[in-house]
Parts: C-alpha cells; structure tokens; sequence
C-alpha cells in the first residue's frame, strides 16, 4: 500500500494577552505573531520571509551559513534539564496528554521550572520549551561554549504549560511567570498560497516590526519589558531550530 501522507497542522497558543498562530507545511512554518505581522521560515532553503498586513509590504532575509561548533577553550555555561514524568494522563484535543514537570538551571543564569502537559502524534510539530541563554563576549577572548545535559523523558507539544524563571539580580531577585494554552490544533491540508505574500504587496528592504506592547513607566515594568524581549528572541531562534530538525 503507498505510504500515507502526512498533513499539515494549524496550532493556535494563547500566553496572557497574546495569541500566537502557526500554520505547518513541509520545510514551511508560518507565524502569526499579531494581527498586522507574519512570518514565513523555509527551512528547506534556509530563508524566511516577513510581511506586514497595515504597510502591505515583505522582506526576504537569507540564512547565513550554519555556525561551525565553538572547540576553542574559553568560558563554559553548563545548562542542565531535569524532567520527570507525574504518571498523569488528560485528554486534549482527542489526545493523551503526558503531565511533565521539568527543571532548568544553569552555571551561571536564572532557573527554570516548567510544569505542563505535552502530547505526542504522527507528524506533529514538535515543540520543547525555550530558555534565554544570555551571554557577554570579551574583545580577544573565545565566547562561552554552552553544553546541554537532559535526563528524563522528551517532552512533544505542549498544550498547556507553566514557566516559571528566577533571575537573581545583587541585592534582589527577579521571577517571571507566564502561562500559554493551545486553543485551537487542527490537522487538514493548507494552501500553498498561505505561505506567500499576498499579491499586491511590495518588496522591501527592511521591514520594521509591528510595535504591540505599550511602553513601560516603571522600574519593574522595564524588567519585565526586558526580560520579555529576550523570551520572545530565544522562542524566534528556537522556532527556527525546530523546523530544522
């Protein structure tokens, strides 16, 4: 019999106030990260291509070539996960869904406890939570080579999920909660034209972000802000490394 083909996935998360959807194909990954902003990965070709529905305009941005590892000696950042499976089981979606808990710590940084329920299906997208890996490079000095040790099971897709970071500041400490939730996951044929500038628009060069949170007034409004940027940057990097795998 020939092999069944496997389809194309919707996945639609809400975190706060924000709601995040993707759109799955092949190579192709579309986000929609607000009303006015979408973003399209080719990971098969290594490009992605940005689009912005208020301005009716798109740009192209071209992978650089794959960074070679770090085997000079310098500063190492030892990153360890830990992940232990409740024995809980819930449906969502139709689905079983496995309750797991993992812990994150790292040599140098915040810590991280991630509580949620994950499920696993042929061909569905796989997604494991991020962490900010933030670091400083001395001029004339090797940048810090991060190593990942994980035990315990593998997590899939989280439909529900708690993260929970640390950051211990001099004199003080930082925590930062935040809560997503898929609300929609469907399987279903998508149109190639979803993965493609709408017609009409125009090429540019550079094409500014959509600008979607007020500005902060407070001190700890401006961590928060801060802190939020970098969760948004390393959950873009990782997206990207999950379409690569």
């Amino acid at each position: 019999m020939p092999a069944l083909l496997s389809a194309d996935w919707k996945i639609v998360t809400q975190t706060g106030d924000s709601t995040l959807t993707e759109y799955f194909k092949g190579s192709f990954r579309r986000t929609d990260s607000s009303s006015a902003y979408t973003t399209v990965v080719d990971s098969e070709h290594r490009r992605q291509v940005n689009w912005r529905s208020d301005l009716r305009q798109y740009e192209i941005v071209e992978w650089p070539p794959p960074a070679q590892p770090n085997s000079l000696p310098g500063t190492v950042i030892k990153i360890e996960r830990r992940t232990t499976d409740t024995g809980e089981r819930k449906q969502f979606f139709g689905r079983t869904a496995r309750h797991l808990v993992s812990r994150v710590t790292r040599s140098d940084g915040p810590q991280t406890l991630i509580d949620g329920w994950f499920i696993d299906a042929p061909g569905l997208p796989r997604g494991t939570s991020t962490f900010a890996v933030l670091t400083v490079a001395v001029a004339g000095q090797s940048p810090p080579r991060i190593e990942w040790e994980q035990a315990g099971p593998t997590s899939g897709l989280a439909v529900w999920q708690k993260t929970t970071t640390t950051v211990v500041l001099p004199g003080n400490s930082f925590q930062h909660e935040s809560v997503s939730q898929v609300t929609e996951l469907s399987e279903r044929a998508l149109p190639d034209t979803l993965f493609q500038p709408p017609a009409g628009y125009r090429r540019v060069t550079n094409l500014p972000y959509a600008a979607s949170r007020p500005a902060p007034h407070t001190w700890v409004e401006l961590i928060r802000e801060r802190w939020q940027k970098i969760t948004d940057w390393f959950y873009w990097v990782h997206s990207l490394h999950r379409n690569l795998l």
